[in-house]
């Protein structure tokens, strides 16, 4: 049991500082806040292959049409 209440301390701590980190670089990167949090969110949870496919798609819906 005690190594899986220290797994799950080294989890909240990396999620936390994925978030922390991910808002300090939406900022300086001046990207808009609904893409950065989703950005960083996926990061956190699931990984860089679920934020590539949703941000592309993102993108799609935000670009206006010609």
């Amino acid at each position: 049991m005690q190594v899986g209440v220290q797994g799950i301390g080294y989890t909240i701590v990396g999620i936390a500082a994925t978030f922390a980190l991910g808002a300090l670089l939406g900022r300086v990167l001046k990207v808009q806040r609904d893409i950065s949090l989703l950005i960083t969110a996926g990061t956190a949870i699931c990984g860089g292959r679920y934020v590539n496919s949703s941000t592309r798609s993102m993108m799609r819906l935000s670009d206006p049409a010609p």
